[in-house]
This record gives C-alpha cells, structure tokens and sequence, in this order.
C-alpha cells in the first residue's frame, strides 16, 4: 500500500466517525478548515488629507489678495470681491473679482455699444472673472492633463510653469475662456473663468496668476461649515 493511500485512510475515517453518516466528510471538512483558519488581517485603511475638509468653506475675504489682481489686470480703480460660496456645493469657495468705479450711464453705454461694434465690453461694477477653489478632495496634475486631453474642446498650456488645461466655449461670435489649475502651495485645485462680458483670454490667464498668487495654506486655515 502506497504512503498517501495509508495516510488519506485514517483520514477519511475519522472525518466519518467525526461528522456522522448523515453529514457529507467533504462538506464537514470544509466546515472544519474555516473553523480552524487563522483569521484573516483587517483591511488596511488608507487616510486621505485633504487641504480643506470635505463640504467646509473658506471666506474669499481670508485668501483673495485684490491688490495683486489689481496690479495683475493693470486696473487702476481699486476692485470689488463678491463672495458666492453658499451659492455652489463643492467648492471651497467662488470669488467674483469686480471692476472698479462706476458704471457708465444708458446714453454712454449706448454711444459705446455702436462704436465698438455692439460691444460695450467691461465696465465698473462688472465682473472681471470668477475664481472656483477645491480643496475638498486631492488634486493632482496627472488627473488634470488626462480630463483635459479628453476634452476636444480643451487644451494643455502652462502658466507661471504650472500646467494649465485652457477650456474654450462659444460665446456669441466670440469665444470665452476657463483655466483649470493647481495650487502647489495648498494643493488645491482651481477654475478661473472671465465675466460674462469677457471674451479676452489674456485677462483670464492674468486672473489665474493672480488667484494662484493669492492663495497660501493660511488663508485657507480657518474653513467654516455653512
């Protein structure tokens, strides 16, 4: 007799004599292999830190620096900052950067409208550009080029040596532009967007440079829940 056929014997006896001829040896000696199983290591859990807790906000009062946008957009009235966070969910916060002085009346704006072949373009109390800050999860610049590559109407630039993916959409004859970046201080993640009467993709990248600019670790320290 062969040396596993003398060992398997005894085996199947005993799983025999020990679950009884009504239970199936192999079915009990599954049952016994779980029951005698060393248990199994509890699933690592990996912590993520994000630079601002997940729905908190942050004041557009405590990051947005409007004299270095001033400087930036070379404006020479001081600018305006409209706060709109409660208005959107995900971001951290949404800064509406205002033009400086007052807004010309219906008759000059009239006279503008005809001149500049119906455009009247920014004018005081307008806003300049719009600032979307996420700070509620990760950012990561591999993330950012691989969305902007999918997007046909989207391309790859750089900015202040960052990379930057430009988002392009119609706007009546003309086209209006989005920059999407991220911060290294902070690693958050930003979408700066020209007003509604913008169309000048210069001024949007001088709006991004001063957002990134703007934005440190302290002026993000002290989020809220709304």
């Amino acid at each position: 007799m062969s040396r596993r056929l003398s060992t398997a014997i005894p085996l199947a006896c005993a799983l025999l004599w020990a679950c009884g001829q009504s239970e199936d040896p192999t079915q009990y000696a599954k049952k016994l292999r779980k029951e005698t199983a060393p248990p199994r290591p509890p699933p690592k859990i990996v912590k993520v830190q994000t630079p601002v807790a997940p729905g908190a906000k942050v004041k557009c009062e405590d990051w947005v620096d409007l004299a270095k946008f001033k400087e930036a957009l070379g404006e020479q009235e001081d600018l305006g900052l409209k706060d709109l966070s409660r208005t959107e969910v995900d971001p951290t916060s949404v800064c509406s950067i205002v033009k400086g002085g007052e807004p010309p009346s219906a008759e000059q704006q009239a006279k503008t409208f005809e001149k500049n072949a119906y455009k009247i373009g920014v004018v005081g109390g307008d806003e300049l550009c719009l600032v979307h800050v996420f700070c509620g999860y990760v950012a990561t610049a591999e993330d950012l080029q691989r969305k902007c590559k999918a997007d046909a109407m989207s391309d790859l630039k750089e900015i202040d040596g960052r990379p930057a993916c430009v988002h392009r959409t119609q706007r009546a004859s003309e086209w209006a532009y989005k920059y999407s970046v991220i911060d290294d201080d902070t690693t958050c993640g930003l979408d700066v967007q020209g007003g509604p009467s913008v169309t000048d993709e210069g001024l949007v990248q001088k709006c991004t440079a001063a957002a990134l600019d703007s934005l440190t670790k302290d002026g993000i320290a002290n989020p809220y829940r709304p």
